[in-house]
């Protein structure tokens, strides 16, 4: 009785990860990205820009060296980080950074 949670999951994880293809990805990076967008928007009435910035670089370089050097999954995960803090980033160039 009590592995049948264990297998259920892994059935669900198997059937979910079998049908993640590059479109899949895609949209899914795409998605972060325009969440770091508003998020990033967000966090400017609260924070100084240049702290944000400061932020989001120091999380770029940690997410950078993680996705160079994990495998599979967790290196993919890494790589949709880095599209997060990407576009969170590139919001504050220019004037604001200042």
């Amino acid at each position: 009785m009590s592995n049948q949670p264990q297998i259920a999951w892994a059935l669900l994880i198997g059937m979910v990860s079998s049908r993640i293809g590059s479109f899949n990805y895609q949209a899914v990076g795409h998605t972060v990205f325009a969440v770091g967008r508003f998020l990033s928007a967000l966090a400017g009435l609260l924070v100084a820009p240049r702290w944000i910035l400061m932020f989001l670089y120091v999380c770029l370089v940690i997410t950078s060296a993680l996705a160079m050097n994990l495998t599979d999954r967790a290196g993919v995960a890494m790589i949709v980080l880095i599209l997060f803090f990407e576009a969170s980033t590139q919001q504050w160039f220019g004037r604001h950074a200042g």
